[in-house]
């Protein structure tokens, strides 16, 4: 991706079956993540962060694609290029948790929070959410959203409550399409 060449293009509400990623769920991970136009030292260290949440990759980082920093349009493209990257992430995750299949016959909703949360923990991360997976898969928006809302510590070894990232799901995407 050209940082500063790439164009985003309109699309239809989040809401639209063509495209349940995008809308106030795109809207979403922009506010959730916040903007870097240049390279950032991550949280959870190793490579740093660009754009709207972007990991740079090890060629990314030795190619230094991004060092002269990015516009938010760019940003916005590589935002809409890591979500699809992940849904398939999600899908083999959700499915070896719950059953072949089981991603298909999810709600929407249950699909945004799994495609949410590969995002930010990674595969590995959201195999640990046993119970939220239960719970997408059960249709059971509210024990899945008390599951979504926690972190487990690795300084404690604790679970804890999350504020502000989650939340903000909660209120702009959860109940976009209640129809779901």
């Amino acid at each position: 991706i050209d940082p500063h060449s790439c164009v985003v293009v309109e699309e239809p509400p989040s809401c639209a079956v063509e495209n349940p990623f995008g809308g106030k769920f795109r809207d979403y991970m922009k506010l959730a993540e916040g903007f870097g136009a240049y390279p950032y030292d991550s949280l959870e260290g190793g490579n740093p962060t660009v754009g709207y949440g972007h990991k740079l990759t090890d060629a990314e980082v030795a190619s230094g694609v991004f060092s002269g920093g990015l516009s938010m349009d760019a940003a916005e493209a590589l935002l809409i290029k890591d979500i699809e990257v992940r849904i398939p992430d999600a899908i083999q995750v959700f499915n070896n948790a719950e059953g072949g299949g089981a991603y298909d016959s999810a709600p929407l909703w249950g699909k945004r929070m799994l495609v949410d949360k590969v995002f930010h923990v990674g595969k590995g991360g959201l195999a640990q959410f046993v119970k939220m997976m239960k719970a997408i898969a059960d249709e059971d928006k509210e024990a899945a959203v008390t599951e979504m809302l926690t972190f487990y510590t690795k300084q404690s070894g604790v679970r804890v409550a999350l504020s502000g990232r989650r939340t903000k799901f909660v209120d702009m995407v959860l109940d976009d399409c209640p129809q779901s």
